[in-house]
């Protein structure tokens, strides 16, 4: 009647998971009862002894922790990050080594002192890369080619402060924002005075009667970046930065665009290029007038022929430097001042008779009905994000925009107005105005087209430029974006696109259009990584990202580029190149300082040199030369690369 406890074990294994690529069983359960009998004998020896085994045969059912896999798993992933593929030489795996040795120490004093550069504004940690042995030797490296690259903003302001604005017959005026602009005129001061700007005063005149000229000049400087010791404060959105932003372009483009400057910059901006270690450059220019001291104004195809005829004079005197391609960049914020046009004459038909007629009277001197002016800017306010006159701060945001729309007419606007004539009088007569905007794009992308003909060795293509949460999607475009196909004429696109942080607007989906209207690069592409199958696509053909590191943290877009998505990219092996964007704007040179970031941060700790030499290597692939010029150029990069790592190891690493 003695009650003994009997064990009895039930092993359970389930069926491996045929979709997992692990070839363990997926989970396995051991059951073990343990219950109490009555009248039962004691188990003798032989069950105690099979009981054991089994219980110790149980945990072989069990999920095995993968340790084994770990290192194949970990080489599988270096294998797929940028440059992961790239076979390196006995020298060049050596000078790796103590490149990251050096950055893993660069990580370390960042780590006790709090101030790692790539987590900080640039603003602020650009004296902290400036002491950087990293960054020294990345200004050294030979970076291949540049290819996302603005008109204005390829140069030092320093150079146009202390050389353009020195030159004679200079003139400026001062707005109310405590900002300026310039102008060069003779023999009689510019006209008109631009909207709430003081009269225009004769430089030369003005430093001599000035107590501090260094001070001035310093303002001048202050004028023509973002710069600032405090950008939190300065630009507490990204409204408030774009609208400063476009306000620097605004002003540079006074200096810029009188002729003999225009020459100087584009020839100083290659050299200052070529100082830090670039081959070649592609440039986005929206090719405005070009004007003498008279007051003549020079079209579109004179600015490609100049460019053309300054980098073939360039390379002559450099020719290590294998060149510079120009990409026509239509200003999309045109589309919004074009759509409130359109949108005006459409309700108002009478408003597009009395518009026609004013500048087909005189173009250059044409004002415009004041019906016509309010009409505009109240639909100008309603399409721009921030115009509401609800929020009066945001108005501030939209006078850029509005300031084109006082009476009388800015010369830049009648310039515009008079362009539009042809155009205006056709949809008139056929009631489609209210395509108003597209066919702005569509004029815009005759002209590339145009252009591209007659300077097929200097314009490789077509873009369009500005704040893109502000603009229309290339969805809304893609009539005006279709025609070189319709045509059967082959015009490259290189879109910038995702350059935001929302997610489901339409601009967003820029990504995606991008790709569907065969761009054959993405500016920026933040969006990228929200969408799978653009990514997807993105990779399918090969098509690269341009990631502007410095300048998607100072315009608001990331903070810690440690975050930034193109780190997933990187991660994945995605194609992108490493550009500058602004680099002048931003207090920067070059791409040195965008490589650094990318390096140490985007990159992580696993990028070493092999990650570079792909980078600069995507940078040669993925322009718009030649098949024979891209020959070219890799020859003439390899050559400065294998002397590169040869100085480093010889020499510069042994300072170290």
């Amino acid at each position: 009647d003695k009650t003994f406890t009997t064990v009895q074990v039930y092993v359970t294994c389930c069926q491996p998971d045929l979709g997992s690529n692990i070839s363990s069983p997926q989970s396995c359960s051991v059951q073990t009862a343990l219950w109490y009998s009555t009248k039962m004998k004691p188990p003798t020896g032989q069950d105690i002894r099979l009981a054991y085994l089994l219980l110790n045969l149980a945990p072989l059912c069990l999920p095995t922790p993968l340790w084994h896999d770990r290192d194949s798993l970990m080489q599988e992933e270096k294998a797929h990050q940028t440059g992961g593929n790239v076979v390196l030489s006995t020298q060049e795996q050596q000078l790796s080594t103590k490149l990251v040795n050096l950055k893993k120490k660069e990580v370390a004093t960042a780590m006790s002192t709090g101030q790692f550069p790539p987590s900080m504004h640039f603003f602020r940690a650009k004296g902290l890369i400036d002491q950087s042995m990293v960054f020294s030797i990345l200004k050294r490296m030979p970076k291949g080619a540049v290819l996302h690259l603005h008109d204005y903003a390829i140069l030092s302001v320093d150079w146009l402060v202390y050389n353009a604005t020195y030159l004679p017959d200079c003139y400026i005026c001062f707005t109310h924002m405590g900002t300026v602009r310039f102008r060069f005129s003779k023999p009689h001061p510019p006209h008109p005075v631009p909207v709430q700007c003081s009269q225009w005063v004769l430089l030369e005149t003005y430093r001599k009667q000035l107590h501090n000229v260094t001070e001035f000049d310093s303002s001048l400087l202050r004028n023509l970046t973002l710069v600032t010791d405090a950008p939190e404060l300065a630009y507490p959105s990204q409204t408030f930065i774009w609208k400063r932003f476009e306000e620097v372009f605004l002003i540079a483009s006074g200096l810029i665009c009188y002729a003999p400057v225009f020459k100087a910059y584009f020839y100083q901006g290659l050299l200052e290029l070529y100082e830090d270690n670039i081959q070649y450059v592609e440039i986005r220019a929206i090719l405005p007038p070009v004007y003498e001291l008279d007051g003549t104004q020079h079209n579109k195809s004179w600015s490609v022929a100049t460019y053309r005829e300054v980098t073939r004079q360039f390379v002559k005197e450099h020719p290590d430097f294998l060149g510079a391609k120009i990409i026509f960049a239509a200003h999309s914020l045109d589309t919004l001042l074009l759509s409130a046009e359109a949108e005006a004459v459409t309700a108002v038909p009478e408003y597009g008779h009395s518009v026609l007629q004013r500048s087909s009277r005189d173009p250059a001197n044409a004002v415009l009905p004041a019906a016509f002016v309010r009409y505009v800017r109240a639909a100008v306010r309603k399409r721009a994000r921030g115009c509401s006159p609800s929020q009066p701060d945001a108005i501030k945001s939209c006078e850029v925009i509005l300031s084109k729309y006082n009476k009388p007419l800015s010369s830049t606007y009648s310039l515009r107005l008079s362009t539009m004539l042809f155009p205006v009088q056709s949809w008139l007569a056929s009631g489609q105005l209210g395509m108003l905007n597209v066919s702005q794009i569509k004029e815009a992308i005759v002209t590339a087209m145009a252009l591209r003909a007659h300077f097929p060795d200097t314009l490789a293509g077509f873009d369009l430029v500005g704040d893109e949460d502000e603009g229309h999607s290339l969805w809304d475009l893609k009539d005006a974006l279709s025609i070189p196909y319709s045509l059967g004429v082959n015009l490259p696109y290189f879109f910038h696109a995702g350059e935001t942080d929302w997610q489901g607007t339409s601009v967003d989906s820029n990504v995606l259009d991008a790709l569907l209207l065969n761009t054959s690069r993405i500016g920026h592409g933040l969006a990228l990584i929200k969408h799978p199958v653009a990514k997807k696509l993105s990779l399918k053909r090969d098509v690269p990202v341009e990631v502007c590191p410095i300048s998607n943290q100072v315009l608001l877009l990331v903070a810690d580029l440690r975050s930034h998505p193109a780190a997933s990219l990187m991660a994945e092996g995605h194609p992108i190149v490493i550009s500058p964007d602004d680099p002048p704007i931003f207090g920067a040179k070059g791409v040195s300082y965008d490589f650094y970031e990318a390096f140490m941060a985007i990159g992580g700790m696993n990028a070493d040199l092999r990650t570079l030499k792909q980078l600069a290597l995507n940078s040669i692939k993925y322009s718009a030369m030649l098949p024979d010029e891209k020959a070219k150029a890799k020859e003439v990069w390899q050559n400065k690369w294998d002397q590169f790592v040869a100085d480093l190891s010889d020499s510069f690493l042994r300072e170290l």
